[in-house]
């Protein structure tokens, strides 16, 4: 299964590739957030299941051993590495984010052809 996790300053999303949509109101900074939703879309995949988020910041911190230099980020970089055990994550950019793309349709900036699919 593949899901995509995305977060804002006020939301946080992670849909997969059936359709499914999970979304949560939480306030945080883009960062704690784009984490929160890495943690929610780990919690909800199974071993073998990949996971893409279009923060390169999380990611390599998750995949490439980059430094958490922000205390703030570092319990959710902790709970996040925790979870990640036999899964897959990627990065994708922005325009191939669904979770993305739910988001920006909730906050008026949806623009249809600014996206495409990742197959």
């Amino acid at each position: 299964m593949k899901y995509w996790c995305d977060g804002s300053l006020k939301k946080i999303c992670v849909t997969d590739e059936e359709g499914n949509v999970f979304l949560e109101d939480i306030e945080g900074t883009n960062n704690q957030n784009e984490y929160r939703s890495m943690i929610l879309a780990l919690k909800k995949a199974q071993p073998g299941d990949t996971i893409y988020a279009d923060s390169q910041l999380i990611v390599n911190q998750l995949t490439k051993g980059w430094k958490v230099k922000a205390q703030h980020l570092y319990p959710l970089f902790c709970e996040a590495n925790g979870l990640k055990e036999g899964k897959t994550i990627g990065w994708v950019s922005r325009t191939k984010n669904r979770a993305g793309w739910i988001l920006e349709g909730m906050i008026g900036n949806y623009k249809k052809d600014k996206f495409e699919l990742l197959r």
